[in-house]
């Protein structure tokens, strides 16, 4: 630090030249890729678009697919469906 020479002085001088609201560096959480899904995490009960049983999923396409993909939850129909549904397949007729 600049104009002091103890330490308590450094500190409330380093704490004064921070912006307000903000945390210092090194003050966080580290998010790593270790992470993993269970199955019955991807459930679809558990989903926040699942409407119960009478209602089913409440969204056209599945928002967790890749999720239910990596645990093996999803169906090869239902992953056919959801990615080749944006391909426009024109037939033509000779």
């Amino acid at each position: 630090m600049i104009f002091t020479e103890s330490r308590y002085d450094r500190s409330m001088e380093q704490m004064m030249k921070g912006i307000p609201n903000f945390y210092p560096r090194g003050s966080g959480i580290v998010v790593t890729g270790n992470f993993r899904y269970t199955a019955e995490m991807c459930d679809c009960e558990y989903c926040g678009y699942y409407g119960g049983k009478k209602k089913g999923c409440l969204v056209p396409k599945c928002v967790c697919l890749e999720e239910r993909i990596s645990v093996g939850m999803a169906s090869v129909k239902e992953i056919m469906t959801e990615t080749m549904s944006e391909i426009k397949h024109i037939v033509i007729i000779p």
